[in-house]
């Protein structure tokens, strides 16, 4: 018996497998489940979108209409509890401008909760870009002057990795923390999900943004 004889049912197993897969795939396509509006729009890696998203499932005035419901849920997945901030009066701001660029301060910011009591929470949000030049360190020396009573800086990115030595000035930010897409915003999402179960259309918009962004298999 040949080499290619020996391997044949191997083959034909692959194939039906392969075949099998094929045809599930059109199915759902079919139905309209391979449907994404963010996959539809070309947006999978905008950081701009992904900031704009996240920010408003964030603030409780939110189009979403949950209120503070997916903030405290956000605040408790990254570990700083849903009494950090005051909930209820937070607002929450993408793009902010703290001034203009210099060595130690200014530059704009992807997403900043305030809650007007005196504690805040900034969000780094890196999709495909580095670090610019002490771009945490100017973030931290802002948070420092403005939140009165306490703040945190969250360094969000696919993977959990450090910021870079030169955007934080080879210092230790007391109150920088990592969090990642494929941890912490993937468990936050996934409680969004649930907590909107009453609401179809935000449920199944998360549950798009969680198949195409969020799970480990679209990392890589």
């Amino acid at each position: 018996m040949s080499m290619i004889e020996n391997f044949r049912p191997l083959f034909e197993y692959v194939y039906k497998v392969y075949s099998n897969a094929q045809q599930h795939k059109e199915e759902m396509k079919e139905r309209g489940e391979k449907y994404s509006v963010f996959s539809a729009l070309s947006v999978e890696r905008s950081e701009l979108i992904h900031s704009a998203f996240i920010k408003d499932l964030l603030d409780p005035k939110g189009m979403h209409g949950m209120k503070d419901t997916f903030l405290k849920s956000f605040l408790d997945h990254v570990g700083l509890g849903e009494d950090f901030l005051e909930s209820t009066s937070v607002n929450s701001i993408k793009e902010m401008y703290i001034g203009e660029k210099t060595e130690k301060s200014g530059g704009r910011v992807d997403i900043v909760l305030d809650d007007h009591k005196g504690c805040g929470v900034i969000i780094e949000n890196k999709v495909d870009t580095g670090d610019q030049e002490n771009q945490l360190l100017r973030y931290d020396n802002y948070a420092k002057k403005y939140f009165k009573k306490d703040y945190r800086l969250l360094y969000l990115t696919l993977d959990r990795h450090m910021p870079s030595a030169s955007s934080i000035d080879n210092k230790e930010l007391d109150k920088l923390h990592l969090i990642s897409y494929r941890k912490e915003i993937l468990e936050w999402l996934k409680d969004c999900v649930k907590q909107a179960y009453n609401k179809p259309l935000i449920r199944e918009t998360i549950n798009q943004y969680i198949q195409l962004y969020c799970c480990p298999v679209k990392l890589k």
